[in-house]
């Protein structure tokens, strides 16, 4: 690391300049802008979609560039992760390919399912949507 006269070591401006860098690209991309939202396309560009399940179209893509893999919200209160078919691809090669997550509860207790079966994501959603449903008539 190369010490600069008076200033902090030389990585710490790289890692600055390189965080401004990274902002302004999401700014001048929309990203970041007013209404701006990362999709799947931007936060995993290597992504294949061969390794997507067949996803509806009302689900929103919520993928963000600082999770391990893509997601989508097929509701409110509702996040879907999807990682790679195979396995030594994934993010934790010991991880499951599906998680259907509460989203105001980030924690692991806030997981519906964790698993292999996108069978079982569907039931869970269906399940989930069922229940809120239910909640929204008794008010």
């Amino acid at each position: 690391m190369r010490q600069v006269q008076g200033r902090k070591p030389a990585s710490f401006h790289a890692i600055a300049l390189t965080t401004r860098i990274h902002a302004y690209k999401y700014w001048r991309t929309g990203i970041i802008r007013l209404g701006g939202t990362m999709t799947i396309a931007i936060a995993f560009p290597r992504f294949p979609a061969s390794d997507l399940p067949a996803i509806s179209a009302d689900w929103k893509d919520t993928s963000w560039h600082n999770d391990m893999c893509p997601s989508f919200s097929p509701c409110e209160g509702l996040t879907v992760f999807i990682d790679r078919i195979n396995p030594a691809d994934r993010g934790d090669e010991y991880g499951s390919r599906f998680a259907v997550v509460l989203s105001d509860m980030p924690d692991p207790t806030g997981c519906l399912y964790d698993g292999d079966d996108w069978e079982e994501v569907l039931a869970e959603v269906n399940a989930y949507g069922i229940d809120a449903e239910a909640d929204r008539s008794r008010a």
